[in-house]
């Protein structure tokens, strides 16, 4: 049985490589390979019926990268997702396992390896390329925890906007969004980060470094 396989990538080169490679192997099938990975391009070229696999990279950025994560495992849960990280990005890896990915390995990995990873999380193993466990263990865990990276790019935006000192009604203008999705992205923001005021969010950026003490 063919196993139906959607590549995500922004990158031509990467894509064309992954398809050249899949195209190769007789029990895998690459379905019209996407090129943006972004949502909702992401999620729409996704067809639980007819996906069994995603392979994605982080090419267009690593909260581009999770929210499409959670938007196909949010509406295709029967749908697998490996992940292609630079290593140099191995600090991505638990991110991306936590919003839903099953498998990560990383971008330099061979040929016998990918399809490993490819085949493992196909049959719903999780899969984590040796070369990241081992940058991971080397790299002393605090230098690993930002509490910010589980904030949704569109979060991201809105907690720069405000720690600016930007106000709901000059976000929503910036945005081109209403008040009422300003006020909702903040409330999402203090629930993640664990705060209940402006005060207690400036503070957690100052000591994560997303800003200046004034």
């Amino acid at each position: 049985m063919l196993m139906q396989i959607q590549l995500i990538s922004e990158t031509n080169l990467i894509r064309r490589g992954l398809l050249c490679l899949l195209e190769s192997e007789m029990d895998l099938c690459v379905i019209s390979p996407q090129v943006t990975c972004s949502p909702p391009s992401c999620y729409q070229a996704c067809h639980s019926d007819k996906t069994d696999l995603v392979v994605m990279d982080t090419t267009a950025g690593k909260h581009s990268c999770i929210d499409c994560i959670r938007q196909i495992t949010k509406r295709h849960p029967n749908v697998k997702i490996l992940v292609i990280i630079w290593r140099d990005h191995f600090t991505q890896v638990n991110e991306a396992l936590n919003n839903g990915a099953l498998g990560v390995i990383a971008m330099e990995a061979d040929q016998a390896l990918l399809l490993q990873a490819i085949r493992t999380v196909a049959a719903g193993q999780q899969f984590v390329d040796p070369a990241l466990q081992q940058a991971l263990a080397d790299r002393p865990y605090q230098q690993l925890i930002d509490p910010f990276d589980i904030l949704s790019a569109r979060e991201q935006t809105i907690l720069h906007l405000i720690l600016k000192g930007l106000n709901s009604d000059e976000c929503a203008k910036r945005l081109h969004i209403s008040k009422k999705t300003v006020a909702n992205h903040y409330t999402q923001i203090k629930k993640k980060m664990a705060v209940s005021d402006l005060g207690q969010l400036t503070r957690l950026a100052i000591r994560h470094n997303l800003i200046k003490p004034v």
